[in-house]
């Protein structure tokens, strides 16, 4: 309160160091998986770590899936399906990693969309990524279809309890599947995602990790040592409300086949 009512808000500690990162990094993932992926986002994502925008240029956003991630890379999918794709980080992220693979990003925010061309652009690899609007049942299994071995990645706040239903959803048992997990209507949908596929796919799972300053991967400048701990680890959190965000990740078990 303090902060807020005295210091100006281009003196405040998290725009300071905010800007010391943004300056570090030069608009680039300076590390892990995605490292030299270039990031753009207009000035207003800056001012509160919208889009955890931070960690994500850090190279150390959700950094407990990356094992996933390697193993995502490792396997021979042609098609990645990223739902609630945000800006785009995975999506284009993937489609680097991946070279080989059509990427299909589906996010219902008309300006991210937006902004998952320009970094499509930015990256060289907007002729792989097709973009679009709303993700429905029969939209996704229609697009399971035309593919051998799709990997979907979601994350839609609460909706993949609808998505991923095996019943609605029909090619869902032939697909790899990585989902960040969110309660919805009052459901625990961790639980009821593991008891729908436990037959389908082999399944592993990690939690969310609290960030502290020790997870920056560069060294702070002199005077954020002196900050508490509060405002010098604000650039590596994420910004999570639930403190137990758990992720899945759903190997199928079964070979698709494809109708295409």
């Amino acid at each position: 309160m303090f902060l807020k009512k005295f210091v100006p808000n281009s003196l405040h500690p998290k725009n300071t160091i905010g800007k010391y990162i943004l300056n570090f990094c030069h608009n680039q993932v300076i590390g892990g998986p995605f490292k030299g992926m270039t990031l753009e986002y207009p000035a207003k994502f800056f001012s509160d770590n919208t889009s955890a925008i931070f960690p994500k240029l850090l190279g150390i956003y959700e950094k407990e899936i990356f094992g996933f991630l390697e193993r995502m890379e490792k396997s021979n999918h042609d098609a990645v399906i990223n739902i609630g794709a945000g800006e785009g980080y995975y999506a284009v992220g993937l489609a680097i990693l991946k070279p080989e693979t059509n990427v299909l990003a589906y996010e219902i925010i008309e300006d991210l969309r937006e902004l998952i061309s320009k970094n499509a652009l930015a990256n060289s690899v907007k002729d792989r990524i097709k973009i679009n609007g709303y993700c429905s049942n029969n939209d996704l299994n229609e697009v399971i279809q035309s593919y051998k071995r799709p990997l979907i990645m979601i994350d839609c706040e609460g909706f993949e309890f609808e998505l991923l239903d095996p019943a609605k959803t029909v090619g869902l048992n032939s697909c790899d599947i990585l989902v960040e997990t969110h309660d919805y209507k009052g459901t625990d949908t961790f639980d009821i995602l593991i008891n729908r596929f436990k037959n389908s796919h082999d399944i592993k799972f990690t939690n969310a990790l609290p960030r502290t300053t020790k997870d920056i991967p560069i060294s702070l400048p002199i005077w954020a040592k002196f900050l508490p701990e509060y405002y010098s680890s604000y650039v590596a959190r994420e910004g999570r409300v639930k403190t137990d965000q758990k992720w899945i990740l759903l190997t199928s078990k079964v070979t698709h086949s494809t109708t295409a």
